[in-house]
């Protein structure tokens, strides 16, 4: 980049132009506002306003984005109704100009779009999906803001403090946009929000620069001493001896709003206090008490508002032991709108959960919008644990924050508070379910493991290995206990491992019964005895065929050891039949697989039984909870 240098006209001082697209800037050391002609520079007797910072972020710091590096080289601040922003004017090493929107330390780089019809600020409403150089936008919100203070080289004229709109609008995938109302007609600038990180800058302010743009001053209410730590960003502080909600943009910082609490809430996290999470450092400069009221009852939690220099803004909310850190969403959820709408962000699905009306009851220290009690706002909870999305609606602007659950006790050791945490009460709207990530895992496990049990136990088992059979007849009029010697199977080898033998018979039964008698013996003379009775009956009645009982059964002997046998049958019954009997060897009992099986799914039924429990708890706290009818 070619460098420009001159004169200050008002001092004499040198004064350069980094970007030739420049055509205004502030000296450093007269801070007279000087605009660039064709031969000199021109003051235009108006000395810039500077607002002290806390940004890392100042005139002279380099960066790069997407691959194109670039230097800050002008700062323009402006004011409106909730708070302050930076605009810093970019130059890339290519020539052409950029913009770093730093809003409470979000961060969105944009450069000027080809000019295009653009609609009115009265034509958009916050939530208004709107297509501006061929990308679809949501509009997020529209401010009218006023020129705060100026630093540095700008591509224009500025230094009046009239008031001017904004409309800033975002896509789904980070993308961003600006109508600038400013000029007529509007001019449109178009990028994506990006990460500190992402910008790989340098020639950062210093820490100590940082932390020494903090200051004390004395409530004009009651004289307390109010520290206020985020400089610019601080819209209003509350003073913590006569909660008095004060101006931290006026000089004097005028009261807001007079002294009506009393200390009633003293927050866990004392203001002030530094901890580390997400791999950062916080300090807590607010704490605020909300409250919602459904069905007639209050649900109050606690806020602390977190900053980092680096990362800006955060928020940490407490209900009935159970907390979630939570940073601004950058983009807009697709929401899908039904009975039960849901909404989509980063690749993950959030179900509804709840709808209210939200009320500050109680601030103390500072915020980068004005804070008071009595604030309302519309928030609509959406959940996918550990996640939750939740929007805030206020006139003019819809905010969303994306929040993660986090146990007691890693605020406690983040902050190093005293004590322990105080235990979690019930089930909360983003908890994790202790067993939820368990439950499809343990059954897949169950299901394999059952399956292979199977496989191996009929790879085993086999079908069973006949030893022995034997085709009978029975006639009772003939066969007598004392005429007839019992039918006989056998001999039979059984070889291999102990283990249990099944006889099955089967028998050419009807309307009759038949009854057996079976005695096993081995080669010692050792002998079991077992007996089996069959019965079978059919008939028509009421023109439907009926029947009943069995003509096959089965009987099993348990751990019979390998050796020569033989199987003697004496028979019963009240009708002439023929059977037959077969000697099986190593048959599968069906009550060992099921048995098995019931064993093997306990534990996910078990833990899907614990699971269901705990997301009833849960979604009975919802818009959604489970009625139940009282037929009383």
């Amino acid at each position: 980049m070619t460098r420009v240098s001159a004169r200050c006209p008002s001092c004499g001082a040198p004064v350069e132009f980094v970007s030739a697209a420049s055509v205004q800037t502030t000296c450093r050391y007269c801070t007279s506002v000087l605009v660039r002609t064709d031969l000199d520079l021109r003051d235009v007797g108006v000395k810039a306003t500077v607002p002290p910072s806390v940004s890392p972020i100042r005139v002279g710091t380099r960066g790069a984005w997407r691959g194109r590096r670039f230097e800050v080289v002008g700062r323009l601040v402006y004011a409106y109704e909730r708070g302050r922003w930076n605009e810093w004017h970019l130059a890339f090493e290519d020539g052409r100009i950029g913009w770093l929107s730093d809003a409470q330390a979000e961060y969105a780089v944009t450069e000027a779009a080809p000019a295009q019809p653009l609609p009115a600020a009265s034509q958009l409403r916050p939530g208004m999906d709107r297509v501006l150089a061929g990308q679809t936008y949501t509009v997020a919100s529209i401010t009218r803001a006023s020129y705060a203070g100026t630093e540095g080289e700008l591509p224009f004229e500025r230094w009046e403090p009239g008031e001017m709109a904004f409309a800033d609008l975002r896509g789904a995938d980070g993308t961003f946009a600006t109508i600038d109302y400013s000029e007529d007609p509007p001019l449109l600038f178009t990028g994506a929000r990006a990460e500190f990180e992402a910008l790989a800058l340098s020639s950062l302010r210093e820490p100590e620069e940082i932390k020494a743009a903090a200051k004390t001053v004395s409530c004009p209410n009651c004289g307390g001493s109010v520290t206020v730590r985020t400089a610019d960003r601080a819209v209003s502080v509350v003073c913590e001896h006569c909660s008095s909600v004060l101006d931290a943009r006026s000089e004097g910082f005028r009261v807001l709003q007079a002294a009506e609490q009393r200390m009633e809430y003293r927050p866990r996290i004392p203001l002030g206090t530094a901890g580390t999470l997400r791999g950062h450092e916080w300090e807590a400069i607010g704490f605020q008490v909300r409250s919602i009221r459904v069905d007639g009852r209050d649900y109050p939690w606690d806020e602390y508002l977190l900053f980092s220099p680096a990362k800006g803004f955060a928020y940490l909310t407490a209900y009935q032991g159970h907390w979630s850190f939570g940073t601004t969403y950058p983009g807009v959820p697709r929401m899908k709108k039904g009975l039960r709408p849901t909404v989509e962000a980063g690749g993950r699905v959030y179900r509804h959960f709840q709808r209210a009306n939200a009320e500050t009851r109680f601030v103390l220290g500072e915020f980068p919008w004005e804070a008071r009690r009595g604030d309302r706002a519309a928030v609509s909870d959406f959940v996918a644990p550990p996640f939750m999305l939740s929007s805030e609606e206020v006139p003019g602007e819809t905010t969303w924050t994306l929040s993660e659950y986090l146990p007691g006790s890693v605020v406690w050791r983040a902050f190093g508070l005293q004590g322990s945490a105080p235990p979690a009460v019930g089930v909360y709207a983003n908890q994790p379910s202790p067993v939820g990530g368990r439950v499809w895992p343990t059954w897949r496990a169950a299901l394999l493991l059952l399956g292979a049990v199977m496989l191996l136990g009929m790879g085993r088992c086999g079908s069973g290995t006949t030893v022995g059979t034997g085709t009978f007849s029975f006639n009772p009029w003939t066969d007598t206990v004392t005429a007839d010697a019992p039918k006989v199977i056998g001999p039979m080898d059984i070889g291999g491992r102990t283990s249990s033998v099944v006889v099955e018979v089967r028998a050419g039964l009807d309307n009759s019964w038949g009854g057996f008698d079976f005695a096993l013996a081995d080669s010692a003379g050792r002998v079991t005895r077992f007996s089996k009775e069959l019965g079978y009956y059919s008939g028509v009645e009421g023109g439907e065929r009926w029947s009943e009982g069995s003509r096959k059964g089965s009987a099993r002997i348990s751990s019979v050891p390998a050796g020569r046998y033989w199987l003697s049958i004496d028979t019963g019954g009240d009708q002439p039949f023929e059977y037959e009997v077969k000697v099986r060897r190593d048959v599968p009992a069906a009550w060992m697989y099921l048995s098995a099986m019931l064993l093997l799914l306990l534990p996910p039924a078990l833990l899907s039984l614990r699971a269901g429990t705990f997301e009833h708890a849960r979604w009975a706290e919802s818009d959604y909870a489970p009625t139940s009818s009282d037929d009383d």
